[in-house]
C-alpha cells in the first residue's frame, strides 16, 4: 500500500479484480513463433474513405488547381466551396463542419497559418491536401505509386556508398 492513499472503496476494487481476474489471451496483439522467429499480428490502421470525404477531397483538389491562388483558405472552403459543391452533405453548416473536421483529424487535410494579405496581423488558416497519403491519390485517380515525377539521373563516378565505405577506412 502506498503512504498517504486511501484504499479504493469495495465496489471499485471488486470490479478491477473481476476484469484483471480474467485471463482471457488477446488474439489481436499475441505474437506466434514463425520460422524461427517471433511474429506480431498486423491490423491495417487506415480506415475507409467515406463518400463524404472522398467529395470533399476532390473539392479541395479544385480549389488548390485554381489559377492565381497560391492557397485555400479554411473559412473559404468551408463556407463557399464545399456548400457550391454538388453534393447533399454539403449544404448543412453541422455535417460539412464534422467532414472536414475528420479530414484534418485523420491528416487527409492539412492545416498552416499564413498572414493575411489583406490585413496581416490577422492570420489565416490555410487548407492542403495531403497528397502523400495512399487514400488520397486513390480518390484522385493517381494510384498508390509514389514515383511519379521522379527521373533517376546518373552521376559519373563510383557509387556514393562505396564513396563513404572508404572515407571511413
Amino acid at each position: 500500500m502506498v503512504p498517504g492513499v486511501r484504499s479504493l472503496p469495495n465496489f471499485l476494487r471488486k470490479g478491477i479484480r473481476g476484469r484483471l481476474g480474467e485471463e482471457r489471451p488477446c488474439r489481436q496483439c499475441s505474437p506466434r513463433i514463425e520460422g524461427g522467429g517471433i511474429a506480431f499480428p498486423t491490423t491495417d490502421l487506415r480506415l475507409a474513405i467515406s463518400d463524404s470525404l472522398s467529395d470533399l477531397i476532390r473539392c479541395l483538389d479544385l480549389a488548390e488547381s485554381r489559377p492565381g491562388y497560391t492557397f485555400v483558405a479554411l473559412k473559404w472552403f468551408r463556407d463557399v466551396a464545399l456548400p457550391g459543391s454538388a453534393s447533399a452533405w454539403a449544404q448543412s453548416d453541422a455535417v460539412r463542419s464534422n467532414v472536414l473536421r475528420e479530414a484534418i483529424d485523420r491528416r487527409i487535410v492539412v492545416t498552416g497559418r499564413i498572414p493575411n494579405p489583406k490585413s496581416p496581423q490577422f492570420p489565416v488558416t490555410t487548407l492542403k491536401l495531403n497528397r502523400l497519403l495512399p487514400e488520397v491519390r486513390t480518390v484522385l485517380g493517381r494510384g498508390d505509386s509514389m514515383e511519379e515525377g521522379f527521373e533517376p539521373i546518373t552521376i559519373r563516378g563510383e557509387n556514393l556508398s562505396a564513396t563513404v565505405l572508404r572515407e571511413r577506412r
